[in-house]
C-alpha cells in the first residue's frame, strides 16, 4: 500500500494539471484567434495602405489570399499567406502583398521558429526588403551579394531561413498567378 499511494497521487495531480490546462485553453481559445486575426489585419493594412478591403479569394497555392480593394472597390493588388519550407526551425510562413502587376511590393514574416539572431535577422526590412519592386517570375537565394535582380542574398549564418521565406514568396507569386488566370 505504501508504493501505491504516491502513484495515486502523482495520478491526481497529472489529472488536474491536465484538466487545468484544457480549460484555461478552452477559456483563452476565442481571446488567441481574435487577437491573431487583429494581428493579420494590422499587417495586411501596413503592406497594402491604400486597401479599405480585402475580399477573401481561392488559391491553390496559399494558405490564404485575399484582394485587396480601395475605396472605390478597385483591386489595387493582392495579399497572400503562404507557408516556406525547410527553415533551420521549421516551416516559415510569409505575408507576401502584390500589387495589380503581380509585383511584389512587401514582404512579412508572421510565423516561424527560428533561431534568434540569425533565422529572425528575416524579419529585418534589409532582408524583407530585397523582395519588393522587382518585375521577375521567381526569386532565387544566393551567398554574398546579389548579382541580378532575382536573385536575394542569403542571411548570413541563416541561409536554410532565407531559402524557406523565399520559397513562401516564390508561392506567393504563384498564387496570384492563379488568382488572375496569367
Amino acid at each position: 500500500m505504501k508504493k501505491i499511494k504516491p502513484v495515486i497521487v502523482l495520478f491526481a495531480i497529472c489529472v488536474i494539471v491536465t484538466a487545468l490546462v484544457g480549460f484555461t485553453n478552452e477559456l483563452t481559445k476565442d481571446i488567441i484567434a481574435e487577437n491573431r486575426a487583429k494581428s493579420a489585419a494590422s499587417t495586411m493594412r501596413e503592406l497594402i495602405p491604400s486597401a479599405q478591403t480585402f475580399d477573401a479569394v481561392e488559391t491553390a497555392s496559399a494558405k490564404e489570399g485575399y484582394a485587396a480593394k480601395d475605396a472605390t472597390g478597385s483591386t489595387v493588388g493582392y495579399i497572400f499567406v503562404t507557408v516556406g519550407s525547410g527553415g533551420y526551425g521549421g516551416d516559415v510562413t510569409v505575408m507576401a502583398a502584390l500589387n495589380s502587376d503581380g509585383v511584389v511590393t512587401g514582404v512579412a514574416i508572421t510565423e516561424d521558429s527560428e533561431t534568434q539572431g540569425l533565422g529572425k535577422n528575416a524579419h529585418n526590412e534589409g532582408f524583407r526588403s530585397q523582395y519588393a519592386n522587382k518585375n521577375v517570375d521567381e526569386y532565387t537565394v544566393v551567398k554574398g551579394a546579389a548579382g541580378s535582380e532575382n536573385e536575394i542574398s542569403a542571411l548570413t549564418g541563416a541561409t536554410m531561413t532565407s531559402r524557406a521565406v523565399t520559397r513562401a514568396v516564390n508561392l506567393a507569386k504563384s498564387a496570384y498567378k492563379e488568382v488572375t488566370a496569367q
